[in-house]
């Protein structure tokens, strides 16, 4: 829709806050500026702004209520079990549900049984859990559910050559056969997390409802030995020798999901800061063009989110560990943290990753982040690091 002229005194005000000083480009000094001046000026502006980034009461009380229904559909679901994967894969393909994998890979014995149980746990993910749903222009609201899958589904060696990423997506087929079993009046699909090819994730909507429901599969962070999976460790196509970090990566990110989902909410308890640092980080990214999605160079909201978490637990920045409470100053502690992490310094810079680690864990925050993008995020910019836009219009 058009500005309004609420809207464009909005963004002229932002623009007074963020952009009307003589701040030096990021790059160049961006952990010696220290904006106080304009937080205690221009507070109420900069709460307002976090404000209109954030959905109402009814759109909530609405996607909350599809969120719980779809986690009501989950609980519901009943085990099946199958001689082997392959007779699984042929009866879900006969429920008219194809599962989301290339068959070529990650083959696994005919003798092995498999048994599909319900999740073992089922947790809204990032703020809608504590009723914090973000809005962004032009996007339907997105809430996650993470589902943890039982460990008895895993062999301990199916980390090697796909077999993991081909089990995974099999029990994503059987998901989706069941929700599609016990509503018609919702749609199912795939798409992959952030663009993995390797991790498809199921789409649910609805016609009631103008929101889509994310269910994302979790394993536990101790089903596979984390050591066997370092960023030098070749887990696929073993015949090459290659490592195989991405590969690596990917696998510890669903060992992680429940965990991240518990930090996420507890932090958000506990910091007042923590939603609003959100706001504004997802406005610095969004402005940007950077999201998770690895085409979108894989440093989005979520990375941002798992930023401030690791900021918080380590204190890495002591600069404004006073002032924590305030969104501003947590937004601030992550550019600050991003200019500190080079890749080129790292343990794993044979990947061209940038090293982030979460506190007593193998997770690597920033494992998807490109080397252009990161470039990028530290690249200075015409006007300043600190530039905002309101897009809800």
């Amino acid at each position: 829709m058009p500005p309004t002229l609420e809207s464009v005194s909005k963004k002229r005000k932002l623009d007074e806050v963020f952009q009307g000083h003589n701040v030096p480009p990021y790059r160049e000094n961006a952990t010696q500026y220290a904006p106080d001046h304009l937080l205690l000026h221009h507070s109420e502006t900069v709460d307002g702004f976090i404000k209109t980034r954030r959905h109402n009461r009814k759109v909530v009380d609405a996607v909350v209520k599809f969120v719980e229904d779809v986690k009501g559909a989950l609980s519901t679901m009943e085990s099946l079990g199958f001689p082997s994967l392959h007779d699984a894969e042929r009866e879900l393909q006969g429920r008219g549900v194809s599962v989301p994998f290339d068959s070529a890979l990650g083959d696994v014995s005919e003798s092995q049984k498999v048994t599909f149980h319900p999740p073992n746990q089922i947790e809204i993910g990032g703020g809608l859990s504590h009723r914090f749903l973000p809005k962004f222009q032009n996007h339907t609201p997105v809430a996650d559910l993470i589902i943890g899958i039982s460990s008895s589904f895993f062999a301990p060696e199916d980390y090697l050559d796909f077999r993991y990423f081909r089990k995974r997506a099999a029990y994503m087929a059987y998901i989706a056969s069941a929700l599609l079993d016990l509503s018609s009046n919702r749609t199912c699909s795939f798409d992959f997390l952030d663009g993995d090819g390797l991790r498809p994730i199921v789409i649910i909507n609805s016609p009631n409802v103008k929101a889509t429901v994310r269910i994302i599969p979790a394993i536990s962070s101790d089903l596979f030995p984390m050591d066997k999976l370092s960023s030098s460790s070749c887990c696929a196509w073993r015949d090459i020798g290659a490592s195989t970090a991405q590969y690596n990566a990917s696998i510890i990110a669903d060992a992680y999901h429940l965990e991240n989902t518990e930090r996420h909410r507890r932090l958000a308890a506990s910091h007042p800061g923590f939603e609003g640092g959100l706001v504004l980080g997802s406005a610095w990214l969004s402005h940007r063009s950077y999201s998770s999605h690895l085409l979108d160079g894989g440093f989005g909201d979520n990375e941002w989110a798992l930023l401030q978490s690791y900021i918080i637990g380590n204190n890495v920045d002591p600069k404004s560990s006073q002032h924590l409470s305030d969104p501003f100053q947590l937004f601030m502690s992550v550019l600050r943290l991003i200019e500190k992490t080079e890749p080129t310094a790292s343990p794993i810079d044979e990947a061209n990753f940038a090293l982030c680690t979460l506190n007593e864990t193998s997770y690597n925050i920033l494992f998807k982040i490109s080397q252009w993008t990161y470039l990028a995020v530290l690249a200075p910019h015409p006007r300043s690091h600190l530039q905002l836009r309101d897009t809800t219009d």
